[in-house]
């Protein structure tokens, strides 16, 4: 990992990390007629950052998952130290042991347009970033909120 993004800067606040949950969901996933959003949970029911979002491009959950990791480092301040939760072990493993791989590929991969989005907002921070998994569907409440941003998200047009 740190072949492609780097070592964080000691720049970093002396606040407390942020925690975001993610979470990814695809109606009739593997369907041509599927549909794939992304949740992403502040911690807070009305923090207004909270996001459902409709998917870009292939609608997969896997895509999904990984789309709700890219808005949150998007939005998250780059000077701040960030723990994203995801329940998605295939986002965390993309993006902590697979992407430098791909990089080298030219991110000829699935749904390497967004890996290599990732890749470049990891590589923008000043701050560290730690990807948590957490188990789904555990009575998480956090995780539970991502879940539910993101099937709404999917029912976005």
């Amino acid at each position: 990992m740190l072949k492609l993004f780097g070592h964080a800067s000691s720049e970093t606040s002396l606040r407390a990390p942020l925690k975001v949950y993610t979470d990814g969901s695809c109606l009739n996933n593997s369907h041509p007629d599927a549909k794939a959003g992304s949740g992403i949970y502040f911690g807070n029911p009305s923090h207004p950052s909270n996001v459902s979002a409709r998917v870009t491009g292939t609608q997969t959950n896997n895509r999904a998952e990984l789309y709700a990791i890219l808005i949150v480092l998007q939005k998250a301040p780059l000077k701040r130290s960030l723990e994203i939760y995801s329940d998605s072990e295939y986002a965390i493993q993309g993006i902590a042991y697979r992407a430098f791989a791909e990089s080298q590929s030219n991110w000829d991969c699935t749904n390497g347009d967004i890996l290599c989005c990732i890749a470049a907002w990891i590589s923008a921070r000043h701050a560290p970033l730690i990807l948590h998994h957490v188990k789904a569907h555990t009575n998480n409440q956090h995780n539970d909120a991502a879940d539910s941003l993101a099937k709404r998200g999917a029912l976005l047009p």
